[in-house]
């Protein structure tokens, strides 16, 4: 038990299971809010273009109640808005890569052993007795 509460491999792994959850709000969230804007950005002329020509009835809840969809009627505009979602959730994969492989070298260098030497792994007592 001494051994096992004396190697730094065994706080390193805690305090990264600590920071994951954090970590993984944080990826939630960021994803969540990207997804949301870009596909907004992207179906939102679509849909007051549908609005517009009457797809969606007199009677059927008020979709731009609070919003200006005349603004949207504009072709250029619209256009513009649909281009910035593509380029949006284009940069959030690109992110999600880059965020992937930078997670990968922050696990990597909290959970795997240092090694002492070129091909050799610094192995503990504690590894070397679950041999």
């Amino acid at each position: 038990m001494g051994a096992m509460l004396s190697e730094p491999r065994t706080w390193s792994t805690l305090a990264y299971f600590l920071s994951m959850l954090p970590i993984g709000v944080l990826y939630f969230v960021t994803s969540i809010v990207g997804l949301t804007i870009s596909l907004t950005f992207i179906l939102m002329p679509i849909a007051a273009a549908l609005g517009r020509v009457g797809v969606f009835g007199s009677d059927a809840v008020e979709s731009f109640a609070n919003a200006r969809p005349e603004v949207l009627w504009n072709t250029p505009l619209a256009l513009l808005m649909m281009v910035a979602g593509v380029l949006l959730l284009t940069s959030l994969m690109h992110l999600a890569r880059g965020v992937g492989r930078l997670h990968a070298w922050y696990a990597k260098s909290m959970l795997v052993a240092r090694t002492s030497g070129p091909g050799t792994v610094d192995e503990s007592p504690m590894v070397l007795a679950a041999h």
